[in-house]
Formats: C-alpha cells, structure tokens, sequence
C-alpha cells in the first residue's frame, strides 16, 4: 500500500481534540438555548394563570348576575362575632354553625364554575367551617367524610402553574387542606390597623366579612378596583392560602397594605402574617379587575396608586 494511501486512511473520523471542540460549541448551543426555553415555558405558565384568574373573576360576575351581589370575603363571622360596633353585620343574627361558617369568596362561587358537586360536598350554609376547626379533633371526628375530601380538593382552576407551592398545608392537624394561589382584595387596611374588626368587616375592598357587596358599592369603577391577584408561599405557616377558607392576612383575604411582593417576615405583620399579594413571575403579579379584564401589576408601583386600585371608595 502506498504512504499516500496509508495518510488517507489516516484521517476518517474524528481527532480528539476536534471532538472536544464540537461538544463544546454544542454546550455553548445549549447554554445560549436554555434561558430562551425556560422563558418560553414561564410564559406559557403566565398565561394559563392568567386565564385562570379570567376564568374565576367570570364566576364572580356570574355570581353577581344571578344573586346582584358578589360573594362575601368570608361567609360568616370568626371567633369574635356579634361585635357591638358592627351590629349590622349579617352574621349576627346567623346561626352558631353560620357564624363560624369561614368559607372563602371561591367556595361561595363554586357553582357558577360548574363545581356544583363541590359546593354542595363543602355545604357552606348547612354546617361550619373550616380550617381552623380543623384543629378540634371533634370537628374531625364529627364531620362527614364527604366534606372532609371536599376540603383536600382543589380544582385546577385555583392552581397557577408557575407556583411552586405544594398543593396541600399540614399545619392544621390533625388533617390536611388543599391551597390555592390566589386571594380576593380586601382593601388597604392591613395588619397593623389597631381595630382588626374593623379590618375585617369594614374594609374598603371589594371582600369583607360576612356582607356581599353589589355593584352600586363598587364606586371607584369596575376596571379600576382589585378584585383577585396572586399569593405566593401558599403552603406555608406565614402565607397559609387554603382555597377554601377566608381569613384576613392569610387565606384567600389579602390587602395592599403591604407593597406586593413583600418578603416573608417583613412589612407590617401581624402573627408573623403580612398579608400581601405576590407571584413568582419576574417583576410583579397578575390581578383580576371587577370588570374580568386581568392584567399584569409591577412590583414597583406606586405605594399609593397600587391601594388606591384596591379601594371600592374614592
């Protein structure tokens, strides 16, 4: 054979080194790639919340079409009931299980989800609730199995993708309950405010203890004023967001008292709760409006323009 064939034969394939370079032009490939695909996917996620918060804000107004009121923040009053300075709060001549009641806006618009089997498993009307009961091992024991599953369900539609917030909370045992990512507004009284009554029944959100507000309350202007937004840390003590429970500065009751996106443990808090709305999405958060248009609310808003959208009252 002669050395000319011998160096040509030399030569099929790769060298090592040439090897080498193509690997690293494909990790340079890739490296470029990925943040493009990740912002593709968190996108995608951003969306479905959004159509998410659409889809519940639509309930609401369905709600209010067929009822002419939206839901209540909370259905019934909590462990201070029959305060003498709210005598007109409804859940004052409720009975002792509606008092206690606790379900969340979201519970209460079930029906107009087509969640109806739900709604009637929870059965907000015909026995108390919820989570904090959960605590008393005789509600336990005495409440129907039915509900007690409807409690550890969540649709889908409570869910924003991006969170990467457990779907479930064990600090109320001897159970668990289901979260959910988002919170109605219940106005600009946060948990500093020295009268926490007043917090929770006269607010000037758009959700409050035990009274549905129509839309004649609604002054500020349906496309004005904060009707959902997001919550993040939904599983956690300081940010608990079970779905179907409404409580002031945890579940499903936040306000704008706190800037959005306030970090666990800072702002104004009250047991360690602030209270505040907030997303994973870069830079901000998503919010439903009374008018079912749902936009995107920067972190860096004005302090005074962001509780003046969550404000029934001008």
């Amino acid at each position: 054979m002669r050395s000319s064939d011998l160096s040509n034969t030399s030569r099929n394939g790769f060298t090592l080194v040439e090897l080498l370079v193509v690997i690293a032009i494909i990790g340079i490939l890739v490296a470029l790639l990925l943040p493009a695909v990740q912002t593709a996917r968190e996108s995608a996620r951003r969306t479905q919340c959004i159509s998410r918060l659409k889809q519940i804000s639509l309930a609401f107004s369905l709600h209010e079409s067929n009822l002419q009121k939206f839901p209540a923040g909370r259905m019934g009053c909590d462990t201070q009931m029959g305060d003498p300075k709210f005598p007109d709060a409804p859940c004052n001549s409720l009975t002792e299980q509606g008092r206690l009641c606790g379900a969340s806006s979201f519970a209460l618009a079930l029906p107009f989800m087509e969640e109806q089997p739900l709604f009637d498993a929870l059965d907000p009307a015909g026995s108390g609730l919820w989570v904090d009961n959960l605590n008393d091992l005789r509600w336990y024991q005495e409440t129907s199995q039915e509900k007690r599953d409807a409690v550890l369900a969540r649709p889908e539609i409570f869910a924003c993708p991006s969170s990467p917030s457990e779907g479930f909370t064990d600090i109320y045992p001897p159970t668990m309950a289901a979260t959910g990512d988002f919170a109605v507004c219940n106005g600009t009284l946060g948990p500093d405010h020295p009268d926490q009554q007043e917090v929770k029944y006269q607010n000037d959100g758009a959700f409050i203890y035990g009274r549905k507000r129509a839309v004649i309350e609604i002054v500020s202007g349906m496309s004005n004023t904060y009707f959902i937004g997001e919550v993040r840390d939904a599983d956690l003590w300081e940010s608990s967001n079970v779905w179907t429970y409404g409580r002031v500065h945890s579940d499903t009751l936040r306000s704008t008292r706190n800037p959005l996106n306030t970090k666990l443990g800072e702002g104004v808090v009250l047991n360690r709760r602030h209270g505040a709305f907030g997303s994973v999405h870069p830079g901000g958060a998503s919010f439903a409006f009374g008018d079912s248009h749902v936009s995107f609310v920067s972190e860096e808003i004005d302090i005074d323009v962001y509780r003046e959208n969550s404000s029934v009252v001008r």
